[in-house]
């Protein structure tokens, strides 16, 4: 028997990864309330006992869905803004890209429901509090950029600016998802606009398309 005849067995760190992304598919299509592991077996196409050998705690399996859910959200914002060029289409893209869609967002409903676990769990919230920051961070870069171009005449720090907003983003998230009458992703966008022209100093109309 040659080496190409030889059989290969999936590494620990494949299986792992193959487990995450068949977890986190069935957690968008489910939530988190709903999960049990013969679903997410099933969508792994392995047995529940496999689930078990990677991870003997589903507790363990969920957080670790959050933590990749969070990277992901971010990375998606970041990747987006190395794409556009200015500070005013940088701010006008982090606008547009901080909130769901729609209440059928489905990975971004996931990501706010796992959020409510922050309360009561310490990972949870480190996980929550590190996602928060970094996108704060994202903010705080075109904004001073912008502050230090002229194009902005920010009314606080940038960092305290760029945290109001996200904090105003994850508030406006939850009326998005539950469907609220009022406050749907364009209005939403729009009253964030606001809020944002007037900590950075531009006028609104400076941050629509």
């Amino acid at each position: 028997m040659n080496g190409a005849d030889v059989p290969t067995r999936s590494r620990p760190a494949d299986r792992r990864r193959q487990l995450l992304e068949a977890a986190y598919r069935t957690l968008v299509a489910s939530g988190p309330r709903a999960v049990r592991l013969k679903d997410i077996a099933s969508e792994a196409e392995v047995t529940p006992a496999a689930i078990l050998y990677h991870y003997p705690h589903i507790d363990d399996l969920i957080r670790d869905i959050y933590e990749e859910s969070c990277e992901r959200w971010y990375e998606h914002r970041r990747r987006r803004l190395d794409d556009v060029p200015g500070p005013l289409s940088g701010l006008r893209l982090l606008i547009e890209t901080g909130m769901p869609s729609s209440p059928d967002d489905a990975s971004v409903r996931l990501l706010c429901e796992l959020e409510g676990l922050s309360v009561r769990d310490d990972d949870y919230a480190r996980l929550m509090q590190d996602l928060f920051d970094k996108q704060a961070t994202l903010y705080q870069e075109v904004i001073a950029a912008g502050a230090a171009a002229s194009v902005f005449r920010p009314a606080m720090e940038p960092l305290a600016i760029g945290q109001s907003l996200v904090a105003i983003e994850d508030s406006l998230s939850y009326y998005i998802l539950n469907g609220h009458p009022s406050l749907g992703y364009e209005e939403c966008v729009h009253r964030l606009r606001a809020t944002a022209a007037a900590l950075c100093g531009v006028e609104a109309g400076a941050l629509t398309d």
